[in-house]
């Protein structure tokens, strides 16, 4: 067969079936160019060279790897569809005396014209609209932008090597179904008759099952590091329970409505009832896609829209002062010197400090183990009491908890208050998921319990070994702090340290101030055990010494001090404030203290923190995220839209010869128009009902996901879900109109 013939025929084939390649041409197209536009953006030199640009890079580099296998998935399940409406076409061919082989040829020149033609297209987007993205993404992440356009040409050998490996398996693929098919089968593809839906009630009860599995799953952990490790297990769930349900269980459904004579044998109800059976039949997977899709649309979208939006709120309770300072010190006239610093070098720069704070505090070193019963804690004194069957009913868990002790009188300093604290008593921090009025009975002051056994019935870690501790009186709770791991306290948390295993949980107890010295005393005294060697080794006797060591006594600096404030001015401006402070000390001066006759060293220490540096790197976090959000939007939207439209278009042409025997024996086009609204209606609509359940089930979910980044208000990330599935809603609509025209266009 001549050669030439073979590119004649594939165009020729391409430009009957334009109707089909379009969208499957503007989807390609839209893909490459978003694909060119992330890779762009992950290796741009000028991105990275953003505060936070290394990060941003690294969140588009993963978002380049989904997008390429996404591709894949769609570009194969879209391709069925063009294949299966060719196959009366390559039926003929293969009648006419054209072989496989040769059929083979003419499918290749489809391919290559396809891609030649996507491949130019997305490109061409791409390069065109890449620096405009960029200055955007730039925008988003604070930056100064720049004019310099310029393309990338190792992104583009790599997109088309990576589209050029998805069409040859497009290829191997179609030539596969075309292949195994005899002539007079491909021929009479279409007028093959379709054998009546068969319900089948296991798949659906078991679809039933594992969504409700999955919704269970979603809603039962508590723990937002669990919440993690589950969510791919409800993902898995739902899925297998989305596609069971819409394959069999809509069907099964349309059964019962069959059975069902009073609403069956209507005339709009017995055609749409009827024709929905086979149209579940064949389109259920298709649905479930078209749901998942929606679903993951929707998730992406929300949670990192919720995440940029929030990023303000977010930095705010990370870091509650502009500018803070830790210092650690046995002379406090060092944390005098950072204050006087802190004041002096930010009016040397025109800023005048506001909000300021300072107080101090000590972290207890204790190490415990957590016993518990309906999140009622259990210390040592209590387990004590207890016999063997009641420890056996506790359940336990191992988090390295430490105690922060601040004393009253700073709290009232710094919250303007006037609250008094007893002697053995203490006030209690309270987290954002615990009870108003919560209150504890006993509050470690030191101590260590040692696990040395496993002994419970159910699994749960029992020890029988334990060093006793001192305790304070827990008399009741607070519920405002600035605290000194940066977040403000009725925001600390959304569960407490009782749901939360092998975790670092901070609590803060607010005592008496002579309670605090003799604390603060009794800290110092078990700091006087370390031996520093010459080699620059801390060791705990001189027995451990090497030989040549020389060594002398050491002890750690047991005071905090807390010193932050708001400087309201610039990054850059800032970033120099927090330099000069930090040129405030920078030898750590030593101090010498005598503790039995012994001469002990002491080295102060200091960090300082300004919400500059974090807010660049968190904005270009959830800056990089929305951004892969909005991308991963389009395409999921783009993929839906397209198996959309192409069920409906396929669905009319199959539909068309059944509603022109309708109205050949008496059916009006009003009672035809009535029959596809009602199908259409269904079809489309069930997909977007499916995915806002979904949503609704995996809210509780996102929220403690996204608690681990810090955001916690929950009526905010709801409005942030609401409007996101709005705005899903409203284009699922129009695409539902569009879509609907095309179908009755067609059957009518």
């Amino acid at each position: 067969m001549n050669i030439s013939l073979y590119p004649r025929l594939a165009l020729s084939g391409i430009k009957k079936n334009f109707r089909f390649y379009l969208p499957f041409l503007l989807a390609c197209t839209g893909m490459m160019t978003v694909f060119y536009i992330t890779a762009f953006l992950a290796q741009s030199d000028f991105v990275r060279a953003q505060r936070g640009g290394e990060m941003i890079s690294v969140v588009l580099r993963l978002g380049w790897i989904i997008l390429t296998v996404f591709s894949a998935v769609l570009l194969f399940y879209t391709n069925s569809f063009l294949i299966k409406r060719r196959k009366k076409e390559f039926g003929l061919y293969n009648i006419l005396g054209m072989s496989k082989n040769d059929i083979t040829k003419v499918l290749v020149f489809e391919d290559a014209f396809i891609l030649l033609i996507t491949l130019l297209a997305g490109i061409s987007l791409g390069v065109l609209f890449s620096k405009l993205v960029e200055i955007l993404l730039i925008n988003m992440l604070g930056g100064n932008n720049t004019l310099t356009f310029y393309i990338d040409w190792k992104v583009i050998r790599d997109e088309a090597t990576i589209y050029f490996a998805l069409f040859g398996f497009i290829l191997v693929k179609g030539n596969y179904q075309v292949s195994r098919m005899s002539a007079i089968n491909l021929f009479n593809s279409k007028r093959a008759g379709e054998k009546p839906p068969r319900s089948n009630a296991a798949a659906a009860i078991i679809g039933a099952v594992l969504l409700i599995a999955g919704y269970v799953l979603a809603n039962i952990v508590k723990n937002p590091v669990y919440a993690i490790l589950a969510f791919f297990g409800a993902v898995v769930l739902v899925i297998v329970g989305t596609y069971l349900l819409f394959i069999s269980g809509s069907v099964f459904f349309c059964k019962l409505l069959q059975k069902n004579k009073k609403y069956y044998y209507k005339t709009n109800h017995f055609i749409s009832t009827s024709q929905m059976a086979f149209r579940m039949k064949r389109n259920g997977a298709g649905l479930a896609s078209i749901c998942i899709l929606a679903t993951m649309a929707l998730f992406t979208i929300s949670s990192t829209s919720g995440l940029y939006f929030g990023s303000s709120s977010i930095i705010r309770k990370l870091f509650p002062r502009d500018l803070s300072v830790i210092v650690t010190t046995e002379d406090e006239s060092l944390a005098d010197a950072f204050e006087k610093a802190l004041y002096d070098n930010s009016r040397e720069k025109g800023v005048e400090p506001s909000d300021f704070v300072r107080y101090r505090y000590l972290i207890s070193d204790s190490y415990f183990m957590t016993f518990y019963k309906d999140k009622k804690l259990f210390t040592p004194a209590q387990l004590d009491a207890m016999s063997d069957d009641e420890i056996n009913n506790l359940s336990a868990t191992t988090p390295q908890t430490y105690f922060y002790y601040i004393p009253i009188s700073d709290y009232n300093r710094v919250m303007g208050e006037n609250l008094t604290v007893n002697r053995g008593e203490a006030l209690v921090l309270k987290l954002k998921s615990e009870p108003k009025n919560a209150t504890y009975d006993l509050i470690p002051i030191k101590g260590e319990l040692k696990i040395t056994e496993s002994t419970s019935a159910n699994g749960d870690v029992i020890t029988s070994e334990y060093r006793e501790t001192d305790y304070l009186k827990g008399v009741g709770t607070v519920d405002d702090f600035v605290v000194t791991d940066g977040s403000h306290t009725d925001e600390l948390s959304n569960s407490d340290i009782y749901d939360n295993m092998n975790t670092v949980r901070n609590r803060y107890a607010f005592i008496n101030d002579e309670d605090f010295e003799e604390q603060y005393k009794l800290y110092l005294e078990d700091s006087l055990k370390y031996i520093r060697t010459s080699e620059a080794r801390i060791i705990h006797s001189e027995s451990e010494l090497e030989a040549g060591e020389t060594f002398e006594y050491y002890y750690e600096p047991q005071m905090y001090y807390y010193i932050g404030a708001n400087l309201n001015c610039g990054d850059e401006k800032m970033s120099e404030i927090e330099g000069l402070v930090n040129g405030t000390d920078d030898d750590y001066p030593t101090y010498r203290a005598e503790f039995d006759g012994k001469s002990h060293i002491c080295e102060s220490r200091y960090v300082s923190e300004g919400v500059w540096a974090r807010r660049a790197e968190l904005i270009a976090l959830y800056g990089g995220l929305f951004f892969l959000g909005i991308m991963f939007f389009i395409v999921f939207v783009m993929s839906a839209v397209m198996i959309m439209y192409y069920k409906q278009v396929t669905e009319g042409f199959e539909d068309r010869e059944g509603f022109e025997i309708l109205q050949k024996v008496g059916m009006t086009k009003s009672e035809i128009r009535s029959s596809v609204n009602s199908q259409v209606l269904t079809l489309f609509f069930a997909p977007l009902v499916a995915a806002g359940v979904h949503m609704a089930f995996a809210f509780p979910m996102i929220t403690k996901i996204l608690s681990i980044f810090g955001i916690a208000d929950i009526a905010y990330l709801l409005i942030v879900t609401l409007i996101c599935f709005a705005f899903y809603s409203a284009v699922y609509v129009l695409v539902y109109i569009l879509t609907s025209k095309s179908y009755y266009k067609i059957v009518s």
